[in-house]
């Protein structure tokens, strides 16, 4: 590998250059910037429709001269056989990540691998069989135990794929959506002699499975119905719908495509500390899971051309969420949002606070509403919810000043019970506590 010289000093100056290209064309940037903030506030969705063609014609005749910042590709140059190495970079991801329900294995049997089916029952392999959690049921309840020591189980198709172990011999079976769990048909095995789980994946046309005692992959081909043997070390894959594989180990992330029976590298991401499995959504993003430390990686693929980068971003599990800091307010605290330039706003018994970024201390924002027990901001505005004597009041103003509101409708306040709030882009409901 060999390393670029001088590629920051490349990008710095680059930097440089396209700010000052901004400021030059400020003014004309503003303009749009207000008239587009004045559609979104003042409109209706027929007037939005009708006048963003004026907008994105007014904005494209905002000249921006070169040079735009490079691509960070030249971050290294490989070989053309080697496989580029990708940065790591932030990238939004969900924070809908919320832990649901827990379900116990039967007989103190150990969970070693799970699968969700498409009509939505969860596949369980643990050491004394295989289980299955039906859709809206609590309790699992016995689907085989006929196979031992389920590692893997993979819904692919209409076909479900399982990797069990008995004594020394790790089989993997093929059953048919009818006759499962009853009917199946052995692809392969294989020998062990230590005790590391084997796992698998499974694509349109080939079943991979990692053999730890001897560091190979074993590569099923499906049309060849032959299998081949390639030499890697895997703790996790996964088979994306491409049909490229993903693979984790020693802290690495990497996608293969498989070429004349071997794992040939695609890009690689590292900083994956103690990952283990990985998994993907329908939105492209990556997520693998920490063998002992509780955390979640999700990683965003956003372009798959040779030496793009991938953004990686770190999601702890309930389980282990880390305390940050701490700040006191002058009376309780009843609701915070965070806005969009990092600040934090809190509402409070006695008015609206407000945490500014990089800050330690709370500052006073308002004190003319009490009982703040709802604040959101949405697009360029700030909702707020707050108690009158005998009324909940729903205000709203511009995020460049909350001093300046205007209401939005009240209703009767019954009871000592907080309502609360939520914002979209057509709507603002509230949970009143009277019902």
């Amino acid at each position: 590998m060999k390393k670029v010289i001088g590629y920051k000093k490349e990008v710095t100056n680059e930097v440089e250059a396209c700010y000052n290209n901004l400021m030059l064309n400020r003014n004309e940037l503003q303009k749009v910037q207000s008239k587009l903030n004045h559609l979104i506030q003042n409109s209706h969705v027929a007037e939005k429709v009708k006048q963003r063609k004026g907008v994105t014609e007014e904005l494209s005749k905002v000249v921006l001269d070169k040079p735009a910042i490079s691509k960070p590709q030249a971050l290294c140059q490989t070989n053309e056989k080697d496989a580029p190495l990708l940065g790591a970079s932030l990238v939004t991801v969900p924070s809908s990540l919320t832990f649901i329900s827990e379900h116990k294995t039967m007989y103190c049997s150990q969970c070693l691998a799970a699968c969700f089916r498409q009509n939505g029952d969860l596949l369980v392999g643990t050491s004394d069989g295989l289980y299955v959690l039906r859709r809206g049921e609590d309790k699992l309840s016995v689907c085989s135990t006929k196979v031992k020591s389920v590692t893997s189980v993979v819904e692919h198709h209409q076909n479900v794929f399982i990797l069990h172990r008995k004594d020394d011999i790790s089989k993997v079976e093929m059953y048919s959506d009818k006759g499962f769990p009853y009917k199946s048909k052995e692809l392969f095995q294989f020998h062990r002699i230590s005790d590391v789980e084997a796992v698998m994946g499974v694509s349109d046309r080939y079943v991979v499975v990692t053999h730890p005692d001897i560091d190979e992959m074993i590569i099923y081909d499906f049309i060849s119905q032959k299998i081949a043997r390639d030499y890697c070390s895997l703790d996790g894959l996964q088979f994306l719908p491409d049909g490229c594989l993903l693979g984790v180990w020693q802290g690495i992330l990497q996608k293969y495509k498989i070429k004349d029976e071997k794992l040939v590298e695609i890009w690689t991401c590292n900083n994956i500390k103690d990952g283990y499995s990985p998994c993907t959504d329908s939105d492209g993003l990556i997520y693998v899971t920490a063998k002992s430390s509780k955390k979640i990686y999700v990683v965003s693929s956003q372009d798959e051309r040779v030496g793009s980068l991938l953004g990686v971003s770190l999601v702890t599990v309930p389980s282990s969420l880390t305390f940050i800091s701490e700040h006191e307010t002058t009376s309780s605290c009843l609701s915070a949002c965070f806005r969009q330039n990092g600040d934090l706003l809190v509402g409070t018994v006695c008015g609206l606070n407000v945490l500014c970024k990089g800050k330690d201390k709370l500052s006073v924002c308002s004190t003319d509403v009490k009982s703040v027990t709802s604040v959101v901001e949405h697009h360029q505005n700030v909702f707020i919810l707050h108690a009158a004597p005998d009324a909940w009041k729903v205000e709203m103003c511009l995020t460049s000043d909350t001093t300046k509101r205007k209401g939005l409708f009240q209703f009767p306040r019954t009871s000592n019970t907080a309502a609360v709030m939520a914002v979209s882009d057509r709507y603002v409901v509230i949970d009143n506590p009277r019902y």
